[in-house]
């Protein structure tokens, strides 16, 4: 049996539980509150060291890394295939995984500067030392740090939009030869979906149809899978309110 350990709709966890429910895998859920810091406890850290969600164990064995996780389970699974038969098409394929791993930093200042930044203000010195103190991984210690104090400026707001809308547009460029990223509905589609699914929690203006048409009809049909509507539904055990964002996770 498959275990997940996520926060429901965070960008990282939304892309596996996307590929799980694309592949009709059933699957034990656990819900890692990161508000309450559930993923720098002793018991956590043991599944994944880095003290990051998602995590999926499968058979005592635990894969960690959101796109390592997706590429896991097409492996063990697969049918219905979530990556293009063509090397060269997959080559792409693993491109675009790429790209959304990159512009999930972008995304993550635009997400702090819209949701977070009163929030984190409000917090005490200690609290802010304690979530730093806890975090395993040096360079996510010193983003925290960066965060808690002062948080990102308009100028690195402003880099970041660039930096976003560089992205949209290679993905206008490649939809422009079809509905989805590399040919086929894969794993491209999902990796990226859960960002511009933020984009569109951000209501930025960035994500315009007047400026991305393609990007934005292309969305719209992500939307409408069965699988995206089953995991986006609110008020359930792997999606309470508030399960997408925190200091420390930023997902």
């Amino acid at each position: 049996m498959l275990e997940l350990y996520h926060s429901g709709l965070t960008t990282c966890s939304k892309q596996v539980r996307l590929t799980l429910r694309e592949k009709n895998l059933d699957y034990v859920s656990h819900f890692v509150d990161l508000r309450t810091y559930e993923h720098y406890s002793a018991e956590y850290l043991k599944i994944n060291p880095n003290g990051l969600v998602p995590s999926l164990v499968d058979d005592g064995r635990a894969i960690i890394n959101s796109l390592a996780i997706m590429e896991y389970l097409d492996d063990i699974c697969p049918e219905p295939p979530l990556r293009p038969a063509d090397p060269k098409k997959r080559a792409d394929m693993r491109r675009w995984l790429s790209t959304s791993d990159t512009t999930h930093m972008s995304v993550m200042t635009l997400t702090y500067n819209a949701f977070l930044k009163p929030e984190v203000e409000a917090l005490s010195d200690g609290d802010k030392e304690t979530v730093m103190a806890a975090n395993p991984v040096p360079e996510r210690r010193e983003r925290i740090r960066r965060i808690a104090y002062g948080g990102y400026s308009e100028d690195e707001e402003s880099r970041a939009m660039d930096m976003t809308a560089y992205t949209l547009g290679q993905m206008e460029d490649a939809l422009s030869h079809g509905e989805w990223m590399v040919g086929d509905y894969s794993l491209a589609d999902i990796s990226l979906f859960a960002l511009t699914h933020r984009l569109g929690e951000l209501d930025a203006e960035i994500f315009d149809a007047s400026r991305f048409p393609g990007v934005v009809a292309w969305h719209k049909r992500m939307l409408a899978r069965p699988a995206v509507a089953h995991i986006m539904q609110p008020g359930t055990a792997e999606t309470p309110a508030n399960s997408a964002l925190s200091l420390s996770g930023l997902g």
